[in-house]
């Protein structure tokens, strides 16, 4: 049986407002905003644009939604029909889409979106392990112009402890993955979506689209619908099942017939 996901925070962005979120980080131009292009269902969807020539260490267009209160150590964030139109500029380029930070301003705990290696588009996640950061990037190469489903995975560290661990689930499969990091020196207070030009600066435009956000304690997952062949599969079964049915209710009909004789 499926676990039961517990969802602390949520939007599908059919409010048709970014009302839900604490506050929309704008700067060097940026911009995030409703918008019709992308929706995974209903109507609405975010879009976020990073302008030309955008500076390094700034966010560029971000939500941001305050997690505070319990000190939350396991997290799940989840955005669905994320979509990139093309490479971030620069040989070693990244574009954060999912953001865990300590404060408003910034203090990152761990984020993952996409980088620039070589001129390949590929997924990642940066980590903090004993006050230092570090990329892992994927094996799988990541498209423009193609929906993922990202799920960013971050449980801290017990105190005085190597025992954090840090993941990315794309479309339901892990492609990053960190375990046995010191990451427990920053409290998770808020949850970024949007796009964070963290590190890296670089030119040219960058937009993305995201749809259908969700922040859990439980790994949340995707469904994913069955092929043609399973369907098909699922039919048949479905039918023979019936006629096993049928088969017993003649056969119990018979015998009753008998024993009336």
């Amino acid at each position: 049986m499926k676990n039961r996901v517990t969802i602390i925070f949520e939007d599908d962005f059919e409010t048709g407002d970014l009302s839900k979120w604490t506050d929309v980080l704008q700067q060097d131009e940026g911009s995030a905003e409703i918008n019709t292009d992308n929706p995974k269902s209903g109507t609405y969807n975010l879009k976020c644009v990073r302008r030309d020539g955008a500076a390094a260490g700034n966010f560029n267009c971000v939500l941001k939604a305050g997690i505070g209160g319990t000190a939350h150590e396991h997290l799940f964030a989840q955005a669905s029909n994320v979509k990139i139109n093309t490479m971030p500029a620069g040989a070693d380029n990244k574009i954060s889409i999912l953001w865990f930070s300590q404060s408003e301003g910034s203090n990152m705990v761990g984020c993952a979106g996409f980088k620039s290696v070589g001129g390949v588009l590929k997924f990642y996640i940066r980590y903090r392990n004993a006050e230092a950061f570090s990329d892992v990037i994927s094996t799988i190469d990541a498209e423009v112009d193609t929906n993922y489903v990202l799920e960013l995975e971050i449980k801290q560290s017990t105190e005085g402890q190597s025992d954090g661990e840090q993941r990315l689930y794309v479309n339901g499969q892990l492609v990053c993955e960190i375990t046995g990091i010191d990451n427990d020196d920053r409290t998770i207070g808020f949850i970024h979506l949007g796009i964070a030009n963290a590190y890296s600066s670089g030119t040219g435009d960058v937009t993305i689209w995201a749809d259908d956000f969700k922040l859990s304690d439980t790994y949340i997952g995707v469904v994913v619908p069955p092929t043609l062949s399973e369907q098909m599969t699922e039919m048949m079964n479905t039918m023979i099942n019936l006629m096993m049915v049928v088969m017993i209710i003649r056969m119990m009909s018979s015998m009753m017939k008998g024993l009336k004789k």
